[in-house]
């Protein structure tokens, strides 16, 4: 597996920028079911973008890829419905063939920093 690291995201202005895939914390082995990797993304950006003083609700934009989106999306959605009953942020799934370590999707967000 390549070099995952927890926890990490960059602030550039405004931004900050930080990109998952659904690992456990620590030992970055995959969550086994794609609920489960999507629930440990967004752990996992809650610690990163956390560090930075965002939360997730500062999440402004998020790019997805999937190894098969037409099954994957819909279990995506669900857990970003739990996240964000209202207004969610803007939202991009996009097919892919391979993602590292063998995950079934990654996603890049951007959050608006807190002042």
């Amino acid at each position: 597996m390549a070099p995952f690291k927890d926890g990490v995201a960059f602030r550039c202005g405004p931004f900050i920028f930080c990109g998952a895939i659904g690992c456990r914390p620590f030992t970055h082995e995959l969550g086994e079911a794609v609920e489960e990797q999507v629930r440990l993304i967004f752990q996992h950006f809650e610690a990163a973008f956390g560090v930075h003083g965002a939360t997730l609700q500062d999440i402004v934009h998020m790019t997805l890829y999937f190894t098969d989106r037409k099954t994957q999306w819909p279990i995506f959605d669900k857990v970003r419905r739990e996240i964000y009953p209202v207004d969610p942020p803007v939202t991009v799934g996009v097919g892919t063939s391979d993602l590292g370590a063998g995950a079934a999707l990654e996603i890049d967000a951007l959050a608006a920093a807190p002042d």
